[in-house]
């Protein structure tokens, strides 16, 4: 999730995916279009073997004939995706990027663990990207954990940390998914199957064995949780033991986790620095059954936390909590995508740097254009964060810019741009009824009406503080401004 300054203020960049027909690499295209990345169909190339060259494939820009893989090819781009084997990228990733080539971002394993490539999750540790022209992309599992992980690490310091993880059929790629289907009607017609891609059926079943065995009686799956936490968070000194498990879900892996902390820590204090961090959805209440799930977290880029509770056998330095999140978005493409983005807007992805005036105008404006429920949900967001907002003599919530801290400010143009790209186009003509949030400005109540998506314009409305019939325009009232793997990576296809 990136700022919502993107493509507007960038020239076109020419991109190429390696791997585009897998699970991965179909699902990158996609981010691309979605994030409004600045490229185009015709600054768009995709690559593969022998087999898939030559074909069209349906995109989001348009259908696209997939390129026959060469170096020199690879070489044209600006931004080369490689949605493919650690094999594959150990032979072709540096050749591609040396000598002032194209930034490659590998989402396989090849280099995650080299110390001179770094390892990037954009919200925790850009400024590693440095000057390098070739970037690891996590391992799924790492991707989701490390974005709750994170700030409790920031307040509190994790001393240990214990996880179990439930990872989707789509850790296996395409071919696991498609395994996980079939294997599920035959199962249920009492048909046989062989399974190929798992050590065993995965209907009906679950799995703790992902990835080779290594010599301490872990998977190499588990240990890339410590390997790759200790790398991305730049501290080798927690203690850190995972055991992961295939379930038979398909696209969202689930965490629990355990963590020991140097200082004293309670939920409270968790819940409110999770609020507040980027890339995160806190779903958290016992009375409401709202708890982070593989059904609600896929499609997500934020990934939902949630299930925080003191732990009994730490104590005041320990918590419990349950982390859910899309394995082919923010454990692979998302955050590929977002790697490149802070490549070309390093200051979308520091929570810590304020929005300029430019920014904050942009983000008001682009919060007019949204749809309702849109608007609605930028609301929720605020107040999802910022718990404690008075509220005014009718109720509602009552805020401007100067009471939302930095980091939130940067969550809501990460937000915005992902949902305003996905209406491109798109009128979502709507009135506002119903409560929505005062600011302090001065302003008229408005009587226009707004339309949704970038091309449609912001409609009427009762200035900065009054209250619109949209509520597009409703919600930006509380923002009145002065001065946010598979595990192998693939085939070639």
């Amino acid at each position: 999730m990136s700022s919502s300054s993107s493509s507007s203020s960038h020239p076109t960049q020419k991109v190429g995916v390696v791997g585009a027909t897998g699970a991965v690499g179909a699902e990158m295209i996609k981010v691309l279009k979605d994030r409004r990345f600045p490229v185009t169909l015709d600054t768009l190339r995709l690559f593969a073997s022998e087999r898939s060259a030559g074909k069209k494939i349906k995109t989001p820009y348009g259908d696209k004939k997939i390129e026959l893989f060469s170096v020199e090819s690879a070489r044209e781009c600006d931004f080369v995706f490689l949605a493919v084997s650690g094999t594959f990228a150990l032979q072709y990733a540096k050749k591609i990027s040396e000598k002032g080539g194209p930034y490659v971002i590998d989402n396989s394993s090849a280099f995650r663990y080299d110390d001179d490539i770094p390892l990037v999750v954009p919200e925790i540790n850009s400024a590693a990207i440095g000057a390098s022209r070739l970037i690891a992309n996590p391992n799924c599992t790492t991707a989701i954990a490390v974005m709750a992980l994170w700030p409790l690490h920031q307040q509190f310091g994790l001393k240990r940390i214990l996880c179990s993880t439930y990872q989707a059929a789509s850790g296996a790629g395409q071919e696991g998914m498609e395994e996980l289907r079939t294997g599920m009607e035959h199962y249920l017609i009492g048909r046989e199957y062989k399974n190929e891609v798992f050590a065993h059926p995965l209907p009906f079943n679950v799995i703790p064995h992902i990835d080779k065995f290594q010599a301490n009686g872990y998977t190499k799956e588990e240990m890339k949780v410590a390997w790759e936490t200790k790398k991305i968070f730049d501290y080798p000194h927690m203690d850190i033991a995972c055991t992961a498990v295939r379930v038979p879900t398909l696209r969202a892996h689930a965490e629990s986790i355990t963590i020991e902390t140097y200082l004293d820590i309670e939920p409270s204090a968790a819940l409110f620095a999770l609020r507040k961090a980027p890339g995160v959805e806190v779903r958290d209440s016992g009375e409401e059954n709202l708890y982070p799930m593989p059904l609600t977290a896929t499609g997500k880029y934020d990934v939902e936390v949630g299930r925080v509770r003191q732990s009994l056998v730490f104590g005041s330095k320990g918590l419990e909590l349950f982390v859910c999140g899309d394995q082919l978005l923010r454990g692979a493409a998302s955050n590929a995508v977002f790697i490149a983005e802070a490549v070309l807007f390093p200051e979308s992805f520091d929570p810590t740097q304020p929005l300029t005036h430019d920014e904050k105008r942009n983000l008001r404006t682009s919060i007019e254009r949204l749809p309702p429920e849109k608007a609605m949900k930028v609301l929720s967001i605020i107040q999802a964060k910022c718990p404690n907002l008075p509220l005014d003599e009718d109720g509602e919530v009552e805020v401007d810019m100067e009471r939302l801290d930095t980091p939130v400010l940067r969550d809501l143009q990460r937000f915005v741009a992902s949902c305003v790209s996905s209406s491109t186009g798109g009128r979502g003509r709507g009135r506002g009824g119903g409560r929505g949030a005062r600011g302090g400005g001065r302003g008229s109540r408005g009587a226009g009406r707004g339309r949704g998506g970038v091309g449609g314009g912001g409609g009427g409305g009762g200035g900065m503080g009054g209250r619109s019939t949209t509520m597009a325009q409703a919600t930006m009232s509380t923002l009145a401004y002065s001065d946010d793997d598979s595990d192998s990576g693939g085939s070639l296809g």
